[in-house]
């Protein structure tokens, strides 16, 4: 009783009460209404309730264990403020095979809660029961989402010392985020009790501090960028008169201030590449600003990206102009400022200031220069090969390659029969450490000279933060080290900051690396008989780390640093790896870039890892179901496609050399939520429930995203690996089949190695040259007020009066399907060339008309070679 009163309980369930109605007569609780199911002949049996008086409730038995289900379940209604809970309270013994929850209505606001002794490993079981089975299907099938964090103490101990969750509460999805369970200390049962507490809310509005917020829903941006225009074009005549003031100054300033910072630059490097120096084009911000995302918040000069996206010709001239001139002559103040606002973590404590992430906000104006200057500096370093292979992070074209490429060089070495050690490293605060005097030398080491060098080297200087909670905001303090967070530049210059350590890590010629931004990954192999050579291997490349480091100030993380041993053999082996003097821990399965990899590389616990994710996302489906405007199958298929199966979607590519069993995993979970989505039940055939989600299985989406990836891998420059890999040598190990076996078995390649087209290289930024579609008619007509005959007539004139015939080469070009079996056909008409073609088998409207625009192009590269405008 001390511990209801002092826990402030108004219901409380004891089951395994062991009382009868004659023996419950003996106890007085106080301030509490009591029911009992009565103990049946088992010792320990017998379902307790009490409920605070002044509550109205309603008491009911549902069954017993002389039941159809072998279970003791009671259902208890409850009402407090206005609000009606159902409660059911159950107690399945061990070994119950015949538990069933079919005769009970999960609703809305439904607790479910009792020993149900249930196994599964979502909770902390290393197996799975009968009874655990049920529970899964449960929390599947119903509006019903557990309880339960992995952090949990157990519930229940047993005389050995061992601790599992037999006790378990289920609430429904309507207030599961409002329920919170807490295990407390055990009464002498052997069962530790668990408080379930409900939450309300006591307020009908938010007391969060008010900040002032842009209403753009009711912008008027016509005559805002009307009025911009205006005030605008007065501002570019005074910017032309000035431009003679502009050079004087420039002379001036060049002398006096950034005359110093040129000489510090090899004289070699003064007749650099003309993109380290030229004036930006309009085409160029233009490109930039296209790229600017709206509803994002502003950085401190409170420029919002709204405004930048409705800027008119003229207002955008003048503002070409503040980039180059700050392009010449350095970075405002306003830009290298930036208010960082603390996001806390989940499940972490409030009072740790490692709970929280910090987003930084950076000028908006600022970012669209960022991404100019960022377009040159990429389209410089990828077409010169400056960046290292084993790089992919922030790359163009590559993702996570990584995984993949790891996961082929160990199955290799497990096929062959040899043992492999990897080693995962993370560096502590790697963007925070960068040294930035090193990280400008690195620049020049890769000849980037003139305004680029002096404009990136000015950004990354005297840079300065504000902390921003609530309306409350610090005064601003200077960073000495790191690249500034929340910028577009950040990235690819950490790129080159660390680009020389790949190959200084694999200069022996025995260790391989990949490298994804700061995630390094090094690993080796070798004969199962010389395991011990690969603790010598890997510690001499700890050493070369330890030596790159402190050359460039950084520091490893030895708490999240750890290495893994990949075999076949049975026998153990533990690698003795030391970096600093300090040990390296070993774990049995690691986490590369959000993959898990085990020990022998089937990906049997990547693929519960992402189940596990996106089990967590399902409760969505449940709740949208619950309610009348979102329960319709279109809107939980498309929350399903984009919120839950990009969990599954994620580095998917790495199962298709998983073994059916693993795969199977993941189409058991899509198969369930396309019963919830479609309604149906365990009798649906899946293939109904696929045609009416337009979803295929998920085997054949991994099988899909594997081919892709493999054709963009051998198409890669400079990425020797794949485009020399011998696939032809047959396999020694029938289960060590790798990425590209299993990709070549399911797309049956003949020839890896003959590649009809490369990837589409990198356009120069000098040579941006913006696409103008316009798809307005000169007449502000009404599609459906007018035939036809009319439309076409309008359509004409638009385009012979915006695009006259005398100066325009006028090509139009069509695609149509009738069967999709034979596929669509081509139409294309001009007064140069005229066609009808076959667009091929299987394919589909759309293919049809791109298949046209390419066939166009083609035609007018052979045939007009001066052409110069499209």
């Amino acid at each position: 009783m001390s511990i209801l009163i002092s826990q402030d309980i108004d219901v409380f369930i004891i089951v395994e009460a062991n009382l009868s109605h004659d023996s419950l007569k003996l106890h007085t609780f106080g301030p509490y209404f009591t029911k009992i199911l009565p103990k049946s002949r088992r010792i320990t049996s017998g379902i307790l309730v009490g409920v605070r008086k002044g509550l109205i409730s309603d008491f009911h038995e549902i069954s017993n264990l002389s039941s159809y289900n072998g279970a003791e379940i009671i259902k208890l209604d409850v009402w407090k403020r206005k609000r009606h809970f159902k409660v059911y309270g159950c107690y399945s013994p061990p070994g119950n095979t015949k538990l069933d929850f079919s005769l009970l209505t999960f609703t809305s606001k439904t607790i479910l809660c009792g020993d149900f002794n249930a196994h599964s490993k979502r909770w902390n079981y290393s197996d799975q029961n009968s009874a655990g089975k049920v529970m899964e299907d449960l929390l599947i099938a119903d509006q019903m989402e557990l309880l339960y964090n992995d952090s949990d103490i157990p519930t229940y101990l047993h005389y050995n010392g061992n601790g599992t969750n037999p006790d378990l509460t289920l609430a429904s999805a309507d207030i599961a985020d409002n329920v919170e369970r807490e295990v407390i200390y055990d009464p002498g049962s052997g069962h530790r009790m668990i408080i379930t507490g409900i939450g309300f809310d006591t307020s009908n509005y938010s007391k969060r501090p008010f900040r002032n917020r842009w209403n753009f829903a009711k912008a008027d941006w016509k005559n805002f960028t009307l009025e911009n225009e205006t005030i605008f074009e007065s501002v570019s005549s005074f910017c032309k008169a000035g431009e003679s003031v502009d050079r004087v100054f420039s002379r001036f300033t060049r002398q006096r201030i950034i005359g110093r910072e040129i000489r510090n630059i090899a004289s070699s490097q003064s007749h650099g590449h003309e993109i380290f120096h030229r004036d930006f084009s309009i085409s160029e911000l233009r490109e930039a600003v296209g790229h600017i995302r709206c509803a994002k918040s502003p950085g401190p000069d409170n420029f919002q990206p709204e405004f930048l996206k409705h800027l008119g010709c003229n207002a955008l001239s003048v503002l070409l102009t503040l980039y180059n001139h700050s392009w010449k002559f350095g970075v405002p103040a306003i830009w290298k400022k930036a208010i960082v606002v603390p996001i806390p973590k989940k499940n972490k404590p409030l009072d740790d200031l490692n709970s929280y992430r910090p987003i930084s906000l950076t000028s908006i104006l600022s970012k669209v220069m960022e991404r100019m200057t960022t377009s040159r500096l990429d389209w410089y370093l990828e077409t010169n090969n400056l960046l290292s292979s084993s790089q992919a992070g922030f790359r163009k074209c590559q993702s996570t390659n990584q995984v993949v490429f790891l996961g082929q060089s160990i199955k290799d070495a497990l096929d062959q029969r040899y043992s492999a050690l990897a080693l995962f490293v993370d560096f502590e605060a790697a963007f925070d450490k960068v040294w930035r005097l090193k990280c400008i030398q690195k620049l020049q080491t890769l000849g980037v000279c003139n305004n680029m060098l002096m404009w990136i080297r000015n950004f990354i200087s005297q840079r300065f933060s504000a902390v921003r909670f609530g309306n409350a905001i610090s005064s601003f303090k200077q960073s000495e080290t790191g690249l500034p967070q929340g910028t577009v530049i950040s990235p690819i210059l950490f790129n080159i900051f660390i680009n020389d350590l790949p190959d200084l890590l694999a200069s022996d010629g025995l260790t391989n690396t990949a490298l994804f931004a700061d995630d390094l990954a090094i690993w080796c192999s070798t004969p199962k008989r010389d395991q011990s050579k690969l603790n010598t291997i890997i510690n001499l490349t700890l050493e070369r780390l330890h030596l790159w480091c402190i050359e460039n100030n950084m520091t490893v993380n030895l708490k999240k640093t750890t290495c893994q041993f990949f075999t076949l053999n049975r026998q153990p082996f533990s690698p003795q790896l030391v970096y600093n003097g300090m040990p390296v821990q070993q774990s049995d399965v690691s986490i590369y870039l959000g993959c898990a990899l085990d020990n022998k590389l089937k990906w049997t616990k990547h693929a519960e890892l992402v189940v596990s994710k996106a089990r967590k996302r399902l409760s969505i489906l449940k709740r949208l179901t619950g309610v009348k405007w979102g329960c319709n199958r279109d809107t939980l298929n498309t929350t399903y496609k984009t919120y839950i199966q990009p969990v599954l979607n994620y580095c998917n590519e790495v199962l298709i050399s998983a073994s059916e069993n693993v795969r199977k995993l993941l189409d058991t979970f899509h198969n369930q939520a396309l019963r919830m989505i479609t309604g149906g039940v365990k009798t649906t055939p899946v293939l109904a429930m696929q045609l009416l989600c337009d979803l295929q299985p998920f085997t054949n989406i991994i099988e899909k995203n594997a081919a892709i990836l493999f054709n963009r891998l051998i198409r890669l420059p400079n990425n020797s690996f794949w485009r020399d890999y011998d696939s032809d040598g047959g396999r020694n190990l029938k289960t060590q089949k790798g990425f590209i076996q299993c990709v070549r078995k399911n797309i049956q390649y003949k020839v890896i190695n003959d590649v009809p087209f490369e990837l589409l290289s990198f356009a120069n930024p000098l040579d941006y040259a913006i696409l103008d579609i316009r798809l307005d008619l000169v007449l502000n007509v009404r599609k459906r007020d007018l035939s036809p005959t009319a439309l076409h007539a309008i359509a004409l004139e638009t385009i012979n009066t915006r695009f006259p015939p005398e100066e325009w080469l006028h090509i139009y070009t069509d695609g149509s399907l009738l069967d999709f079996a034979q596929g669509a056909g081509i139409g294309v008409f001009s007064h140069l060339f005229s066609f009808y073609l076959h667009a091929g088998p299987l394919t589909t409207h759309f293919d049809g008309e791109v298949e046209a625009i390419h066939i166009v192009l083609q035609q007018l590269a052979v045939r007009l070679p001066p052409l110069k405008e499209l």
